[in-house]
């Protein structure tokens, strides 16, 4: 319904950069994701810590084009085979909040990857990998830097006009890898301008996932309530709040019959639904970034 609006935005980045068929690389490795390059200081142009919570990091251009190929094909990988135990489910006819959760985590792939492709995401450093990057600093430095066993970081992505390289700009982020994923999924329906009887589905959608005011709850949160908060959700409760989620996940039609109704309101059953909703927007949307870039 949204995909070929999502897939214009979250392509602007890689469009800006100039990317080409021929960069994507001859076969994928996962020793060449961007992971990887973060980790390996002889493909650095230049490392530079700004302060003890921010630090970029410069690469060439074709080193990071052919790490997100990479990233994204291993990424889709998972995010099918995550499909795949979804249908598996609903095929076996489980309880509601097995497949809500499920649903919500293939989502949640899918959301992440199409950030990834617009330039921003979350990546996690180890204690060794930090101290490595922290190994060149002066020890009066190093010891104003808080280091974890893990260590999250918000990854964007700038482009060099000039010197043609790409700069990694990391900022330290709160544990909280889901929330900051949606976040950024949010900044792309942000960009999204359209004014037909879509509109009701891009509506709807950002209401969702931008844990605003409107009483919608972002996917993550939705998720946190079916499976930390209410263990009785996977009893009898869970097959009464998750009926609608349980009637609409099987068909994106169903779906998006049900996302049409103007009057929704985010009652708890209606919130389990909007999971289903997610997902189905983000299957087709994350899709289309696939085809596009011919990772196969």
């Amino acid at each position: 319904m949204l995909e070929k609006d999502i897939l214009k935005v979250s392509l602007s980045h890689l469009d800006a950069l100039g990317l080409k068929e021929q960069d994507k690389p001859k076969s994928y490795q996962y020793s060449h994701t961007v992971k990887s390059i973060i980790n390996d200081l002889s493909a650095h142009r230049e490392l530079s810590f700004i302060s003890s919570k921010l630090f970029q990091i410069k690469i060439s251009a074709s080193d990071y084009k052919s790490a997100i190929f990479n990233d994204l094909y291993f990424g889709d990988i998972r995010i099918k085979e995550q499909c795949k135990n979804l249908q598996h489910l609903l095929d076996s006819q489980v309880k509601p909040a097995w497949t809500l959760v499920t649903a919500y985590y293939a989502a949640y792939f899918m959301a992440s990857d199409i950030s990834k492709a617009n330039g921003k995401f979350v990546t996690n450093l180890s204690e060794d990998e930090f101290k490595r990057l922290l190994s060149n600093e002066p020890l009066s430095f190093q010891d104003t830097v808080k280091v974890e066993s893990n260590n999250p970081f918000f990854l964007s992505v700038e482009h060099g006009e000039m010197t043609g390289d790409i700069t990694l700009i990391f900022r330290r982020s709160s544990p909280k890898p889901h929330k900051i994923a949606w976040h950024n999924f949010s900044q792309i329906t942000d960009k999204i301008n359209i004014t037909d009887e879509r509109l009701t589905y891009l509506t709807l959608l950002k209401s969702i996932i931008s844990s605003g005011s409107s009483g919608w709850q972002t996917p993550s949160a939705v998720r946190n309530t079916w499976n930390y908060s209410q263990a009785n959700y996977f009893g009898e409760k869970g097959d009464d709040v998750g009926r609608t989620f349980s009637s609409i996940i099987r068909s994106p039609k169903s779906t998006f019959n049900w996302a049409r109704n103007n009057n929704l309101k985010p009652s708890n059953e209606n919130l389990a639904a909007s999971i289903a909703y997610v997902y189905h927007t983000l299957r087709p949307s994350h899709q289309a970034l696939i085809n596009r870039l011919k990772i196969n």
